[in-house]
């Protein structure tokens, strides 16, 4: 049987097409994203100088114990600032009430020294920046574009009116112009709604003096001169600050061998995290989709010279040469490619729009997204490149001298020609490359499904977190008392099933404490928690050793602590570390405290397991609810009115939507990992069942002869898998080292299982499509067969 009319069909035409578009416009939305977020500089003046300035402290042993300015140091480094720093810049971060509005919701602020506004030029729509000094500011305030509109109804005669945050009035003064692009600094999807000059900053008087305490919250930008690297800035200010860091703290013997440090990091490098990484990641996978598209259009290509190679002939006969045919085979392959092109430019385009918004809050700077023009470019170039590529080996294929036999023998011969090397380099090169991207995809979608599977088997239905506030004036023994109140009416609400005056541990950092083991004398540094006794009923995490926090106890301020269960692996096991003491003070007997219970790790959204310690109070600002019917803030505010008329609801969330927030980056890199397993998977079986219907086309005559000599097809069958498996054999050791040495770059750990898993699903699928062409192939009559090798031959 001849090959059937490609052209006539269309194909040819729509499979190179289709193939091409699907995989350019995921090779041209990786490379707009990595080049408009990683390759293009930030929307700053000089950004490039642009760096956040770290307080790094190091523990005796030389370990990193956190990251955060105490108070003097971060305002000793801003008072004498070094020349090799053009500016510095304060800022510290709140979450406020906007007590002058009616609703009275719920806002971001932001301390910032004037500096705040030269480093990143903020652009205003109104008034002007704060620009009074860090120390002598007037309280004036300085909104965001969608906080005016938001909370002001977009009000133009805006500027001069007074706004109440909690208790403190002030004067708005501007108003922050629509297209700025603020720093994440705080966290992705932070937006800040009022700018508030920094001497107005949260930080407690009582705490700005101590050296050791630290404020995640006060952070510090600055702008490098410019002949200044980040590098000489880090060495000469860690020099400098622990000095001074040294001589406060020198009294203290819990800082013995304790050092400090200062990191200049590129402001870029801070905003987009490790989201480079997963860039590089996806444009790898489009290499490799490009890679096994390739395989396939070659399989279709070389079917499509063989079946016009008497026209190929023809051209020959009348004087054409080598370089005439292949041009006049490159202008199609040109068009082929190029129309896929201006395909992948019309559906990226829309979906870079779509991805700015998709992606805001998941993606560092995701509004930054867009279609620029280094990416098509580039795109161009790599469809220039595919088009020679197809066009080298499809007339590496034709054998010019050939070319007229076949016009005499009336289309019979072979002008196209494959070699057996060839063929077993292609079906090798598909089989390796098949099994690393399954491996990537099954690895990174395995990853995210499992924990999203470990974070969503937390119940959370009907969970709240609610944060009280009160105003400055009460006293702070009346708002203890107050809130005890508050959580007893709770507890007595008929919808409400759990109390607990604990903080949600999905928004909280993770800040660590660092205690010593009093036998010992060994430094741990496990996550801190501070929580009250009903909180591990209200989690119901199992008890795994000891007992629970008794209320009487605490209540009477027993010195006592309960661990998780990767903390006390951590101590020795859990027999072990059940009755240890650890102690901030290893000087006082009396600070001491005892570990009473181990209690199931519990799982947080967006984080990894760490080892936990928790301490019981009794009771905080915030408290957990649960409830047997979904409830809101306005279910418990006219009732929290009744215990104290000044007593407000600042904060009303549900733990269950929480999850749903720090979950979208995994539930985004699943559905990802979903699509291009789809993907790659469509391309694989399609590339496999090409590469193996087309290699057994071509030894159709050697298979027609083994016949007639009376071969069986179970011996054949059985010849096809002994090479088949010499095949998987090379090509599996090939994807082995490719999936090891990319895993090391990627910093990611090789699985073992998932390795196993995409092996075993490129065998069977491998298998399955080389016996299916087979048995096509042989239920042919042997007259038909023979025929077949004049189209195409191997040698």
């Amino acid at each position: 049987m001849k090959l059937k009319n490609l052209s006539q069909l269309g194909i040819y035409h729509v499979g190179v097409i289709t193939t091409l578009s699907c995989v350019f416009m995921v090779m041209l939305v990786a490379m707009a994203m990595l080049h408009s977020l990683y390759f293009s500089p930030l929307p700053y003046p000089d950004s490039e100088r642009i760096v956040k300035l770290e307080y790094p402290m190091f523990d005796e042993k030389g370990d990193e114990s956190s990251e955060a300015f105490n108070y003097p140091s971060l305002m000793h480094l801003y008072e004498h600032k070094p020349e090799s720093i053009e500016q510095l810049a304060l800022v510290h971060y709140g979450e406020q009430l906007l007590t002058s509005h009616a609703h009275m919701p719920r806002v971001e602020t932001a301390y910032v020294s004037p500096e705040w506004f030269n480093i990143f030029d903020m652009p205003l729509a109104l008034g002007r920046a704060i620009t009074e000094p860090a120390t002598q500011s007037n309280p004036v305030a300085v909104l965001s574009f969608e906080a005016w509109q938001a909370h002001f109804n977009g009000d133009p005669n805006i500027l001069n009116t007074t706004v109440k945050l909690d208790e403190q009035q002030f004067t708005i003064v501007g108003v922050v112009a629509q297209d700025f692009t603020e720093p994440n600094l705080k966290m992705l999807s932070h937006r800040t709604a009022v700018w508030l000059p920094w001497q107005y900053n949260l930080t407690s008087e009582e705490a700005k003096p101590y050296w050791w305490n630290r404020y995640p919250l006060n952070l510090m930008v600055g702008k490098l001169a410019p002949t200044t690297t980040h590098q000489e800035v880090s060495l000469s200010l860690s020099n400098e600050m622990n000095t001074l860091w040294q001589s406060k703290v020198s009294e203290s013997e819990y800082f013995a061998g304790w050092s400090i440090g200062v990191r200049a990091v590129p402001l870029k490098t801070i905003m987009l995290g490790k989201s480079p990484i997963l860039l590089v990641g996806i444009f790898a996978a489009s290499l490799g989709l490009l890679a096994i598209a390739l395989l396939n259009i070659c399989n279709l290509y070389l079917a499509r010279l063989s079946q016009i190679q008497r026209k190929l002939a023809i051209q020959a006969v009348v004087g054409a040469k080598v370089k005439d045919i292949a041009w006049s085979q490159w202008l199609p392959l040109l068009k082929l490619c190029f129309g896929s092109v201006v395909i992948a430019i019309i559906v990226g385009y829309f979906l870079c729009e779509l991805l700015q918004q998709q992606l805001l809050g998941l993606l560092p700077q995701a509004q930054l997204i867009t279609l620029t023009w280094q990416s098509v470019a580039a795109l161009c170039m790599v469809a220039l490149l595919t088009s020679g590529l197809l066009l080298g080996g499809g007339m590496s294929a034709i054998r010019y001298q050939r070319l007229a036999k076949v016009l005499k023998q009336s289309g019979k011969g072979s002008a196209v020609v494959v070699s057996k090397r060839v063929q077993t380099l292609m079906a090798i090169s598909q089989l390796s490359l098949s099994v690393m991207l399954i491996f990537f995809c099954l690895q990174v979608g395995l990853s995210a499904l499992s924990h999203l599977q470990q974070s969503y088997a937390v119940d959370l239905e009907n969970k709240y977190e609610m944060v009280l506030y009160a105003p400055d004036s009460m006293s702070a023994s009346e708002y203890q008392q107050v809130m005890h109140q508050a959580s007893e009416v709770l507890v007595n609400l008929p919808e409400v099933t759990a109390v607990s005056r604990s903080r949600s541990p999905i928004e909280l950092g993770s800040g660590t404490w660092s205690l010593q083991e009093v036998t010992t004398l060994e430094r741990v540094h496990p996550v801190g928690r501070v929580i009250d006794s009903q909180y591990f009923e209200f989690f119901s995490l199992e008890l795994l050793e000891g007992r629970f926090f008794d209320s009487e106890e605490v209540r009477s301020g027993e010195q006592q602590l309960i661990i998780n269960k990767t903390f006390a692996e951590q101590l020795g096991g859990q027999e072990q570390a059940l009755g240890k003491f650890l102690s901030f003070n290893i000087t006082d007997d009396s600070a001491a405290f005892e570990i009473i219970g181990i209690v199931a790790d519990l799982v947080e959204p967006g984080k990894p397991l760490q080892p936990h310690v928790y301490n019981a109070v009794l009771g905080q600002n915030n408290i957990l609810l649960q409830t047997t019917i979904p409830v809101n803030k306005a279910h418990f505010s006219a009732l929290l009115a009744q215990v104290h008329p000044a007593l407000k609801i600042f904060s009303f969330k549900s733990l269950a939507k929480q999850r749903e927030q720090y979950l979208l980056t995994d539930t985004l890199v699943t559905y990802g990992a979903l699509f291009l397993f789809s993907l790659v998977l469509l391309l694989v079986v399609v590339g496999l069942a090409g590469v193996y219907r087309y290699g057994q086309s071509l030894r159709s005559t050697y298979y027609a002869t083994k016949m007639v000599v009376g071969a069986k097809f179970q011996d054949l069958r059985i010849e096809v898998l002994y090479t088949h498996v010499q095949h998987l054999g090379v090509a599996l050791c090939v994807a082995l080292a490719g999936v090891f040495l990319l895993s090391w770059y990627f910093q990611q750990p090789f699985s073992v299982v998932d390795f196993i898993l995409a092996s075993i699903g490129i065998v069977i699928t491998s298998s399955v499509c080389l016996l299916t062409s087979l048995q096509r192939l042989l239920r042919m009559p042997l007259s038909v067969l023979i025929d077949q090798s004049t189209a195409t031959k191997e040698v």
